[in-house]
């Protein structure tokens, strides 16, 4: 008995803890004109709790954040911290475990702090490491909130989302 204890306790610990798990996200930033606008940002970044890593791609304006295990990371502070540091987040999208679930347009897949509901998305079942671009106002370009603002018809909620809830495109 406790042979069965010691495989199957550890086992049931690790999958409880990989439900919801963001591993990194690459952020593209608006608004960067030069290497000080992008150390600003840089800066601000680090002060995210939950970030082990950042690499910074100056060609393209963008980040990318690991994540260390088990973090807790709230995705509103990426965009607070760019947003501090007087820019803009241009995309963000995050590589995110997920349980294996069946995702269609208007699925919602709880996570720890909040929830994902994905729109334009083919009905498919997915499970592990998925990417998933947040398409909230904020976490996009202006111009293309406003094209998808017309999605609000075929998703309540999409124009005025609720606190932590995150629309999200599956790539």
């Amino acid at each position: 008995m406790r042979i069965f204890l010691c495989i199957l306790l550890p086992l049931l610990w690790s999958s409880s803890n990989a439900f919801g798990q963001l591993q990194s996200a690459t952020l593209q930033a608006t608004g960067l004109t030069c290497s000080m606008c992008s150390k600003a940002t840089f800066k601000k970044l680090q002060a995210i709790e939950g970030v082990q890593k950042i690499t910074p791609d100056l060609d393209n304006t963008s980040f990318v954040l690991q994540f260390s295990p088990n973090n807790t990371t709230p995705i509103a502070s990426i965009q607070k911290q760019v947003e501090a540091a007087g820019f803009s987040v241009g995309k963000l999208v995050l590589n995110y475990k997920i349980p294996a679930t069946t995702i269609a347009n208007n699925t919602a897949v709880a996570f720890k702090g909040g929830q994902f509901i994905f729109i334009e998305t083919a009905s498919t079942k997915k499970e592990g490491i998925v990417q998933l671009q947040v398409v909230n106002k904020g976490f996009i370009t202006d111009k293309e909130f406003k094209k998808l603002q017309a999605l609000a018809t075929k998703y309540p909620g999409y124009d005025k989302a609720a606190p932590n809830q995150y629309f999200v495109k599956l790539l």
